[in-house]
């Protein structure tokens, strides 16, 4: 991020929700000499004649901001997310940095993508299909079933645990409708011992930064569910991630858990 040109610099939080998420960008940032305004971007919009390369950001009208950080883009019609993610095409043209960069964000929020890229990389993920047809999900889903498997029904965009379904015989598929004709649909992986713990690394250029646990009572783990969450340090040491050879990865619980 380049550094204000006066005392106090500003940057733009994209984002509808602040939450506890927001106040502590918000301290991060002004410990360092910057104010933070959040702004969400569905109130942006496109003015060719009196916006600032083109650009209205509510809270920049007379100067852009000197970074953007973007906590989170709102769903909406395929028009309304389009126009969304030009804006943080743009910024980067006309001088702004946007962390996380907008192709990182497409990548990571399209679990289909997502789960082809962690494919093509060689990243040990589980089973998973993407039709749009409910007869190719339903003959999917009696298949694994007559393997013994059951499989977890997720929206294709989507968080915080919202959505999941586990389908353990066909008369579970729920209709097309209801997951915007899309089915993503992976092998489900159970727990290995009598508890329910997962693991989050947060990796900055190629780095672990942090990491923590989230434990629950089921099979839905995520903080957004109420869970609790145990901080840990992102070493693969320490958090029992171990590397096999090249190719396939996995983790393992360490002893203390």
């Amino acid at each position: 991020m380049r550094r204000p040109a006066s005392p106090i610099g500003r940057v733009a939080i994209f984002t509808d929700e602040p939450g506890w998420h927001g106040k502590r960008l918000t301290r991060a940032f002004a410990a360092r000499g910057y104010q933070a305004v959040y702004v969400s971007l569905g109130q942006c919009r496109v003015d060719l004649d009196a916006g600032l390369g083109g650009l209205v950001l509510p809270g920049f009208e007379e100067r852009l901001p000197d970074g953007a950080f973007v906590r989170g883009v709102a769903g909406g019609s395929l028009e309304q997310v389009t126009l969304r993610l030009d804006f943080l095409h743009l910024l980067p043209h006309l001088g702004v940095p946007v962390y996380n960069p907008v192709r990182a964000i497409e990548k990571s929020v399209d679990k289909a993508m997502t789960s082809l890229l962690l494919h093509r990389a060689g990243l040990a993920t589980p089973p998973t299909w993407v039709v749009e047809s409910e007869s190719h999900a339903r003959a999917l889903l009696m298949r694994e079933v007559a393997r013994g498997h059951e499989l977890v029904l997720k929206p294709m965009f989507g968080s915080q645990g919202k959505g999941l379904r586990r389908l353990r015989q066909p008369a579970d598929l729920p209709a097309g409708a209801d997951y915007q004709n899309v089915y993503y649909l992976q092998r489900y992986v159970g727990a290995e011992n009598d508890g329910w713990e997962d693991y989050r690394v947060l990796v900055i250029g190629g780095t672990a930064r942090a990491a923590m646990t989230r434990r629950g009572t089921s099979w839905i783990n995520n903080v957004a569910q109420g869970r609790p969450v145990r901080r840990r340090p992102p070493t693969p040491s320490s958090t029992g991630w171990q590397r096999p050879p090249p190719g396939r990865w996995r983790w393992t619980m360490p002893a203390s858990t």
